[in-house]
């Protein structure tokens, strides 16, 4: 068969040389959307921020999903090292459930070697549940050194000035009676919270509750997966079809704000589309 294309009669060959170099295309560009991280900036504003915590600079890792993570260890590690922050949350599955070993699939060397940078402090996932290795990981997370909220609360101090950060357990709903140390002592301080799903957001905006976080710290939803430019993500676990939380900062009810993150790894899905892999670095500002 040949095709005539503007008096140029391409032959089989020709045909052949162009499949494969629109192959290559694609197939670069699949590879650069689930191996090059985005590092993404966001200035958030506090009405009472203590003046201390200024550009207090947090580092937000989220589904590394160990071994399926995006990049290697080591760039993940030198890409978060660069940021010099004060402070590094991890907002649930670290480790995916498929996998076997935390030596070879670098959780171990990451745990470690995260602790050097700055404190760490980390929630669980499901797959972290689901896992095997749970009590491993586990064991793992408190040897090197980072700390595991699982409903509660820890406060950070600078010249006698305090900011809470609270973690909830996976699959928890936010409610000050669920934690196991007592809100009242954070209720005049910026709170942030960390939670795996973003799809518990009605209980982080509840009227229910006198003490709520004022920024939630989220992934899960991994993007969406597959997302359609200048819209939306096509499916996310837990919200379906369409989901409405799948990345960036919402404005949720009573002064709540979320900033969900797209994830460092895949899962289920394979590979992401118009969907990079997405660390984002929260910068702290006072209004």
């Amino acid at each position: 068969m040949k095709l005539i294309i503007n008096n140029y009669m391409a032959n089989p060959t020709d045909l052949i040389l162009i499949g494969v170099i629109c192959g290559a295309i694609i197939a670069g560009y699949i590879y650069l959307q689930n191996e090059w991280v985005e590092v993404e900036k966001y200035k958030i504003g506090f009405p009472n921020l203590p003046k201390s915590f200024e550009g207090f600079k947090i580092v937000h890792v989220s589904d590394t999903q160990f071994p399926y993570n995006a990049s290697s260890t080591r760039n993940l590690l030198a890409l978060i090292r660069k940021q010099k922050p004060d402070l590094i949350v991890m907002t649930g599955d670290m480790i995916d459930r498929r996998g076997r070993d935390l030596v070879e699939d670098g959780t171990v060397e990451f745990c470690r070697e995260l602790v050097k940078i700055s404190e760490v402090y980390a929630i669980t996932g499901n797959h972290e549940y689901t896992s095997p290795l749970y009590e491993e990981w586990k064991n793992l997370v408190k040897s090197s050194g980072i700390c595991l909220l699982i409903n509660e609360h820890v406060i950070f101090e600078k010249n006698n000035e305090k900011i809470a950060l609270l973690g909830l357990d996976v699959d928890v709903p936010f409610h000050e009676d669920l934690f196991r140390t007592d809100l009242n002592e954070v209720k005049d301080m910026p709170r942030i919270l960390l939670s795996h799903k973003p799809n518990l957001n009605k209980s982080f905006e509840s009227d229910k509750n006198s003490i709520r976080p004022h920024l939630v710290l989220s992934g899960h939803a991994h993007g969406g997966q597959f997302r359609v430019p200048f819209w939306r993500g096509l499916y996310s676990p837990d919200q379906g079809v369409l989901p409405k939380y799948t990345f960036g900062l919402y404005q949720l009810k009573n002064n709540v704000r979320m900033l969900v993150s797209r994830g460092l790894g895949n899962s289920s899905f394979p590979f992401r589309l118009n969907n990079r892999p997405h660390m984002p670095v929260i910068i702290l500002k006072r209004l």
